[in-house]
């Protein structure tokens, strides 16, 4: 994704040089109306793509999102742990408590039944199982259904039902039932 939308904007290529030949003086193209010459050791040509004010304009809006999301995350009372060119990780409010977000409560009370549900049931994990009793009869039933069965978001029960998530097993015996297995 970077390359799509940063790097082929500022995609140079540095010429191969003997470094132990002396500098000679090059042209080196800025982007203004004048070209200037210089000595310089390693002179580079611009990529395919590449155009410098787009680049800019990216890491520029790159920064107004991160700025926005630090905003909203002091707005809720959180603390940003780390911040990267790209991302923020926010751990916890100043109390020790979740921000507020889309679903963050029912998302902890879920993990905090999985958790539970693992310590009643240690082993009883077997995917194999899973995949082989029923994951192949998913395809039978709607996302509403298996949703209905499982308490699960339509997106969960949307990859379970593809194959690509495997769900706690907490939620495989009301799947047994669903798929009458």
């Amino acid at each position: 994704a970077n390359s799509g939308s940063y790097g082929d904007f500022a995609e140079t290529n540095p010429a191969d040089i003997d470094p132990d030949a002396e500098p000679v003086a090059r042209p080196v193209h800025v982007y203004t109306n004048r070209v200037f010459t210089m000595s310089v050791n390693r002179p580079e040509s611009p990529g395919r793509f590449c155009f410098f004010p787009t680049a800019s304009l990216v890491t520029a809006a790159a920064r107004l999102l991160l700025s926005l999301g630090f905003y909203e995350v002091a707005r809720l009372r959180g603390e940003v742990a780390y911040c990267d060119t790209d991302s923020l990780v926010v751990v916890a409010t100043k109390d020790g408590g979740l921000v507020q977000c889309a679903r963050g409560e029912a998302i902890a009370e879920a993990h905090q039944r999985n958790r539970s549900w693992a310590r009643d049931h240690p082993g009883d994990r077997d995917e194999a199982r899973f995949k082989r009793e029923i994951a192949p009869r998913l395809d039978a039933f709607t996302l509403k259904e298996i949703g209905k069965a499982t308490g699960l978001s339509l997106a969960a029960c949307s990859r379970i039902r593809a194959g690509v998530k495997v769900p706690h097993p907490r939620h495989w015996d009301a799947l047994l039932a669903l798929v009458g297995a």
